[in-house]
């Protein structure tokens, strides 16, 4: 029995070629099943209610075989790591089929085990959406009679159940026969253990197959199974029906259809219990022809016993035919053939029950078709074909949906499936359908390096229109653009997570840039030096700018690429935000490789900051003139870089609140006068942003009481010369008295005059300048009957 891989030949050969690289890759699909080296093989795909899905592979990494299973979110992102989940680790290569839906969001796969219990076994095994295994580590054994048994392939089965079909030596007569088996979804076989025996003569008339290939399967749409095959004694293929209790309905050998040497057939259900069943005619040998052939329910022939012949203008004698219903009692088929240096065409006709061909000489629907499937959706009929441009290495995959009448669902040829770049698609993985959302997964080599092996699995949704629902994993994404704290303003940091070709060991990124949005206004002048349309970076007066998306874009940072999973980035702003408004603006990340591949985040909104607001005011200080009912403050000024203003607040207690509420007033210099009293105050510096810093808090001298009475609580002195005058204050904490007096430098007496205080207050007293001749440093001091000194000095300038 022959134990292999099922791998297309053009997979294994694709190994040596190099690919060429576009500028600016991109839809790169979902990365579903990753890793450093090996080959994976994406098996089937089952649609999850969610729009997500549950995707099984065939993996050799680790220098073995084994079975992964990977489960996307609704935005194609893999929940179970980068390289899936391990569903099984079988050692050594065989045969395994494409999975199928359980019916409860899992999937069902089937494979044959060398070495088994007898010689070679059939087992299946259930994956659950939750990532559990529905049959156990070791899965499900299916048959383990003696002899070989493998090669098994599935179909689906009345609600809560499937089928299983597989090629079996036990008969010992010198080649195969073909067994099934139904088996509820929870592993209970409904039929005779071991399987049920479909070819019922004997090998040499009508049972085995042998040089036949593999046995062509399908569900009936009524519960049961359809199979054909090609038997070796009389090479005329044979058709036949099980019904879901195991009765071979279209009797005990089946029903003969087409002539001998007649090969490569295919089977599809009519939905009313019959079949359709294409197949290779050789009329005369060697040579071979497209042939239909309808069976019906009861087993009949629909068409002439040779059947019916396809007339698909350029399929020729190397084709492959694959039937699907129409929907309204007839068939589709799909077709690629006359296969040349780079690749065949593909064709589809439609041929009504009646058996007349409804689209002349068929529909050519691809050229240069390297590779292609063709899967019933239950809805609809979707095609992807992988395609190679003439002259180059360039492969690229498509997908079109049909409906059941014929009309392309998606625009033109249909939608790109993995990136249009070179990257290599080489094989199809299976299309299903959730209403209206059409997923499928595929396997591509894009990160094959250096002539290893590194086949990746991916995946697609679509929408109706065909608009991608799945994220492009290579993409990298911005996570967030905040402010960068505690600095002044004019930074923002950028955190993105890695797109799946910075992976580890992938490492096809080398790099990343930043990008800010470049305003409207500056936009206008660029729009008139290089308009959008002219994409790409360009240099104007010393920025490296970019034309993007209908927008300009100036680079503000660059970070390495080190195979992370995220990498943050602090880079400037163009403005700050104020406390009337945030200054949002957009910022986009930039990965690229060594080849000239470039990829785009979606961009993202974010403003800057400034967290430092200015110091409070030094040496604030103030006097109230009762004369004039008017208060005089005076402060250091700021050395804060981004200073605005300063705000004054006025209240009558020493705890007041500063607020709008409170505020009095604003001004640019050192002093305000407010021509009220007596009343406490602060003074608080504001920057350029908004940020008022804290407040210092000034009970002007000459003021007796404020609020609730409370005098100074401490002795001090103050001084300042504004205008020509010399204004003294003196805070005096209890009842006392004493004098006040003025020196110059060289210790001679300029002024005093005595105060008295009956409790404690603040003094205020006017020298005027004629007492304090010239300009230079005069000192005062205060001298109480209670011994207290106090001295200062000022500076005049006149």
């Amino acid at each position: 029995m022959r134990t292999s891989l099922f791998l297309p030949a053009c997979l294994a050969a694709a190994l040596s070629i190099t690919l060429a690289v576009p500028v600016h890759a991109s839809n790169g699909g979902a990365a579903a099943i990753l890793c450093a080296s090996g080959m994976r093989i994406q098996l089937g795909t089952v649609p999850e209610p969610d729009s997500g899905a549950l995707m099984i592979a065939v993996d050799t990494r680790n220098n073995t075989t084994a079975i992964y299973a990977q489960r996307l979110d609704r935005h194609g992102h893999p929940l179970w790591g980068s390289g899936g989940l391990l569903v099984a680790t079988l050692g050594t290569q065989g045969f395994f089929s494409h999975a199928i839906p359980d019916g409860s969001g899992g999937c069902l796969i089937a494979w044959d085990v060398p070495g088994g219990v007898t010689a070679e076994d059939v087992k299946v095994q259930r994956v659950l959406a939750d990532g559990s295994l529905g049959y156990g580590a070791g899965g499900l054994m299916v048959c383990n009679a003696p002899g070989n048994q493998g090669e098994p392939q599935l179909a689906a089965g009345p609600s809560g159940s499937y089928y299983v079909v597989w090629k079996d030596d036990r008969n010992a007569l010198g080649g195969s026969d073909i067994y099934a088996q139904r088996l509820t979804v929870a592993g209970a076989p409904q039929w005779v253990a071991n399987g049920l025996r479909i070819t019922a003569a004997a090998y040499y008339e009508n049972g085995g197959y042998g040089n036949g290939g593999d046995p062509a399967i399908d569900a009936d749409l009524s519960g049961g199974l359809l199979l054909s095959w090609v038997p070796d004694g009389t090479r005329t293929p044979r058709a036949q029906r099980v019904n879901s209790a195991g009765v071979l309905v279209w009797g005990a050998n089946g029903v003969e259809f087409g002539a001998s040497q007649d090969d490569r057939q295919a089977i599809a259900a009519d939905g009313t219990g019959g079949a359709y069943v294409t197949y290779s005619h050789y009329a005369p040998f060697p040579t071979a022809y497209p042939y239909i052939q309808h069976v019906t329910a009861a087993g009949a022939l629909g068409f002439a016993t040779v059947g019916l012949a396809l007339d698909m203008t350029g399929v020729g004698t190397n084709f492959s035919l694959v039937p699907v219903r129409d929907g309204s009692g007839g068939c589709f088929v799909f077709g690629v053939g006359n296969y040349g240096t780079y690749g065949g065409y593909a064709v589809r006709q439609q041929i009504a029950s009646n058996g007349v061909l409804l689209r002349g000489n068929g529909e050519d629907i691809g050229d240069f078709v390297y590779q292609f499937g063709v899967n019933d959706l239950g809805n609809g009929v979707a095609v992807q074909t992988i395609l190679n441009t003439p002259g180059s290495a360039h492969v690229h995959g498509l997908l079109q949906r049909y409906a059941y009448d014929g009309t392309p669902q998606f625009a033109g040829a249909g939608v790109t499936v993995g990136r249009d770049d070179g990257s290599l698609g080489v094989y199809p993985g299976g299309a299903v359908a959730l209403a209206s959302v059409t997923m499928l997964g595929f396997t591509d080599a894009r990160y094959t390096h250096d002539g290893s092996a590194n086949f990746a699995v991916f995946g697609q949704a679509f929408d109706a229109a065909g608009n991608p629902l799945w994220d492009d994993a290579e993409l990298p994404s911005l996570a967030s653009v905040k402010d960068a704290p505690a600095d002044q303003g004019g930074l923002v940091r950028a955190d993105w997570n890695a797109g799946s070709n910075d992976f580890p060991a992938i490492g096809v990124v080398t790099g990343y840039r930043a990008w800010r949005s470049v305003p409207g206004t500056m936009a206008a002048r660029l729009a008139r030096v290089h308009p959008t349309s002219a994409a790409g970076t360009f240099a104007f007066q010393g920025r490296t700018l970019l034309a993007h998306a209908d927008a300009y874009w100036e680079m503000v940072g660059e970070e390495p690429a080190a195979e992370l999973a995220s990498y943050a980035l602090t880079v400037p702003t163009g403005q700050d935000s104020t406390v009337a408004s945030n200054a949002d603006e957009s910022f986009m990340i930039e990965a690229y490789d060594d080849s000239s591949h470039i990829w785009w985040s979606t961009p993202l909104t974010g403003h800057s900051v400034d967290n430092l607001a200015p110091p409070a005011p030094s040496s604030a200080a103030g006097y109230y003139a009762a004369a004039q009912n008017s208060t005089t403050l005076y402060w250091g000024g700021s050395s804060a870089p981004d200073l605005c203003c300063y705000d004054v607040f006025r209240g009558s207690s020493p705890d007041f609140v500063a607020s709008p509420a409170t505020r009095i007033g604003t001004t640019s210099g050192v002093t305000y006068t407010d021509v009220y009293g007596p009343a406490w105050y602060r003074i608080g510096a504001r920057d350029v942003h908004g940020n008022l810093g804290p407040t210092a808090l000034v009970l002007p001298a000459g003021t007796a009481a404020v609020g609730d009475g409370a005098g100074p609580r401490a002795w001090e002195l103050r001084a300042a010369f504004r205008a020509g005058v010399l204004e003294l204050a003196l805070d005096v904490p209890r009842a006392d008295e004493g004098a006040l007096e003025l020196f110059d430098v060289a210790g001679r007496m300029l002024w005093s005059a005595p105060f008295r205080a009956a409790a404690a207050r603040s003094l205020a007293f006017t020298v005027q300048g004629g007492a304090v001749p010239g300009s230079g440093v005069v000192f005062a001091r205060a001298r109480s009957a209670s011994g207290q000194v106090l001295t200062t000095r000022v500076v005049v300038l006149r």
